[in-house]
């Protein structure tokens, strides 16, 4: 017979006609138990990584959230209002846009889109972290002035 059949593995091999068949030994329970330590410590390793991992990605979930405002505080919206009072449009021509190079970058500040509050009705465009603004960012008053 091919290759196969001649890896029996220590099961002994019965002839009944043409064929042969390879019969499995019983297994004794003592005879699984050498492995045993072995098997547990292989579960146990398995155990640990799957548990920092799992550790690892509930941190950065949290850590992900951290950025976002509360939802009682702040929420997202996609409209940004023009300015429309023409004291402020003029003086925010004589200025300028704000030259961010000149100052310290905020680490660990996210940008986000922007978030209207709720309280007093202004829009606060830019970086947030710990659930506040932090960092680079424009905030549009509800009276339409700018900071």
């Amino acid at each position: 017979m091919g290759g196969i059949c001649e890896a029996n593995r220590g099961y002994p091999i019965v002839e009944s006609g043409p064929f042969e068949c390879i019969l499995p030994t019983e297994i004794k329970p003592y005879e699984m138990k050498s492995n045993l330590v072995e098997v547990q410590e292989m579960c146990a390793t398995k155990i640990q990584a799957l548990f920092r991992g799992h550790q690892v990605r509930k941190k950065k979930r949290e850590l992900e959230q951290s950025y976002y405002p509360d939802s009682k505080v702040a929420v997202k919206t996609d409209q940004v209002p023009e300015i429309f009072h023409h004291e402020v449009s003029k003086v925010m021509l004589q200025l300028g846009a704000f030259d961010y190079s000149k100052c310290q970058s905020m680490p660990g500040a996210k940008t986000l889109c922007a978030y209207q509050f709720i309280e007093k009705g202004g829009i606060y465009i830019g970086q947030w972290k710990d659930h506040k603004r932090n960092g680079k960012g424009k905030h549009i008053f509800a009276d339409g002035s700018n900071l």
